[in-house]
Protein backbone atom coordinates (compact mmCIF):
# COMPACT_ATOMS: atom_id res chain seq x y z
CA UNK A 1 0.00 0.00 0.00
CA UNK A 2 1.15 3.73 -1.40
CA UNK A 3 1.42 6.58 1.28
CA UNK A 4 -0.46 8.35 -1.70
CA UNK A 5 -2.85 5.75 -1.54
CA UNK A 6 -3.39 6.97 2.29
CA UNK A 7 -3.90 10.44 2.11
CA UNK A 8 -7.43 10.07 0.39
CA UNK A 9 -8.30 7.52 2.75
CA UNK A 10 -7.31 9.84 5.75
CA UNK A 11 -8.76 13.01 4.42
CA UNK A 12 -12.60 11.55 4.04
CA UNK A 13 -12.47 9.26 7.47
CA UNK A 14 -10.46 11.59 9.81
CA UNK A 15 -13.39 12.04 11.77
CA UNK A 16 -14.08 8.40 11.80
CA UNK A 17 -10.41 8.05 12.86
CA UNK A 18 -10.20 10.44 15.49
CA UNK A 19 -13.15 8.91 17.07
CA UNK A 20 -11.95 5.40 17.25
CA UNK A 21 -8.79 6.51 18.47
CA UNK A 22 -10.38 8.36 21.16
CA UNK A 23 -12.12 5.45 22.43
CA UNK A 24 -9.41 3.24 21.94
CA UNK A 25 -7.90 5.83 24.31
CA UNK A 26 -10.66 5.42 26.90
CA UNK A 27 -11.08 1.68 26.89
CA UNK A 28 -7.07 1.56 27.39
CA UNK A 29 -6.63 3.70 30.04
CA UNK A 30 -9.94 2.34 32.05
CA UNK A 31 -8.13 -1.23 31.48
CA UNK A 32 -4.62 0.06 32.35
CA UNK A 33 -6.38 2.29 35.37
CA UNK A 34 -7.65 -1.11 36.46
CA UNK A 35 -5.11 -3.17 35.90
CA UNK A 36 -3.00 -0.85 37.78
CA UNK A 37 -5.69 -0.72 41.09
Amino acid sequence: MNFSELIPFFEKNYVEIAIYCFIFLIIGGTLAWKGNV
